[in-house]
Parts: structure tokens; sequence; C-alpha cells
């Protein structure tokens, strides 16, 4: 097993754990439930924690396939980029889960507007978690690089 066996194993965690995420922490504030929310708030701190695995198998992956035939420097490019865009935005998403439930232990009351903002940091998370994972797909996986215009 290489890097980009690994990679391509453990990548999958973050884009359908974000979603995952977002769902919880949704429907937590619908049930208007706390302990939903806290175990929603938990899940988005591990989703942070496997993302950074993830992040740090990347470039040791690209060094396995980027000598490969057929392999684009511009997809992988692509794909890197929204990597780091992605990886910093998981991040910022389990800061604020544990800000969340360090509130929550110190019986301290969030501002309103924490959870609305929550909610579109996880939301924003989702949409370029799945992006970096298309753009990823696209360096091996010659049926999504077709061009629909």
């Amino acid at each position: 097993m290489n890097f980009a066996h690994v990679h391509l194993v453990i990548n999958h965690l973050p884009v359908v754990g974000t979603l995952f995420c977002f769902l919880l922490v949704l429907a937590a504030s619908f049930m208007k439930n706390q302990d939903v929310l806290k175990l929603s708030l938990g899940f988005c701190i591990f989703i942070a924690v496997v993302t950074i695995p993830v992040f740090l198998t990347g470039d040791p992956a690209k060094d396995v396939i980027e000598k490969m035939p057929g392999i684009s420097d511009n997809l992988i490019e692509s794909h890197e980029e929204a990597a780091v865009f992605s990886f910093i935005l998981v991040e910022i998403m389990g800061v604020l889960s544990a800000v969340g439930i360090y509130t929550r232990v110190k019986k301290i009351m969030l501002p309103k507007w924490y959870l609305t903002s929550f909610l579109f940091v996880i939301f924003l998370t989702m949409i370029f978690m799945t992006w970096t994972a298309n753009q990823g797909g696209k360096i091996q996986h010659k049926e999504i690089q077709v061009d629909f215009k």
C-alpha cells in the first residue's frame, strides 16, 4: 500500500462527513435539541481531525502518480488548490465546533447568530469538499472529464 492508495481510501471521510455534519446540525437546530447539537459538534470535530491525514497524504500521493502516463499536472494542481481551501474551511468548522462544546461545558450562552453562522460554514465546507473530491476524481477517472458545453 502506498500513499496514493491511503489517500484514496481515507479521502471519502471528510466529503461524506461534512454532509452528515450539516444534516445533523440542521436537525438539531430544527428540533432545538441540545443533545443532538452536542453530538453534531463532536462529530464536526471528528471530521476536522480525520481530514488532517487526508490532507497530509495528498502530496505523497501526488509523488506516486505524477510520473504515471496520462496524468495531467493541471488536474493535480486544480485538486491541490481546492484541497487547501477545503482544508482551511474544515478546520475552521472544527474550531467553531470546539467553541460550541466549550460554551456548553462552561454553561455560557452562545449568541443567536452562532448557529446560523456555523450552519453556513458547514454548508460552504460541504460544497468545497465535494468540489475538491470532484477535482481529484478527474485525475484518474476519464469518465468525469467529459465537458458538457
